[in-house]
C-alpha cells in the first residue's frame, strides 16, 4: 500500500517527520541498503524497483533501531502500521530525492 496524504499527517503528528528530518542521512543509508537488497534478492531481470518493493525489506528493520524505538516508546506509539508507513515515508523522500528508478540488468 503506497503513502498517502492521510499517512503522512498522521506521522507527523507523531513526531516522526520531525524524527526523519533530524536523522535523515541515517535513515537514506537504510534506504540505500534496502534498495540494494530489494534489486539484489527479490527483483527480476528487467523489472523495475517500486517502492512498496522495498518497504517490505525496511520496516523490520527501522522497527529493530534505537532511534525508531526510543521515539515510539517516548511517543508511546506501538502499533505495527505506524513502522511500515514511517518506512513508506522513508522510501518515498529517498526516492524523490534521488530521482530514482532502479532496474536490474541482466
Amino acid at each position: 500500500m503506497a503513502l498517502n496524504q492521510e499517512k503522512i499527517q498522521k506521522l507527523k503528528i507523531e513526531g516522526f517527520i520531525e524524527l526523519y528530518n533530524k536523522n535523515k542521512s541515517f535513515w537514506d543509508a537504510l534506504a540505500k541498503e534496502a534498495c540494494a537488497y530489494a534489486r539484489t534478492n527479490m527483483l527480476p531481470v528487467g523489472e523495475m524497483l517500486r517502492p512498496d518493493d522495498i518497504t517490505e525489506f525496511l520496516a523490520p528493520v527501522v522497527r529493530m533501531q534505537k532511534l525508531y524505538t526510543k521515539h515510539s516508546q517516548r511517543k508511546r506509539t506501538t502499533p505495527k502500521y505506524i513502522c511500515v508507513w514511517f518506512s513508506e515515508y522513508i522510501i518515498d523522500r529517498y526516492f524523490r530525492e534521488h530521482k530514482l528508478r532502479i532496474k536490474r540488468g541482466a
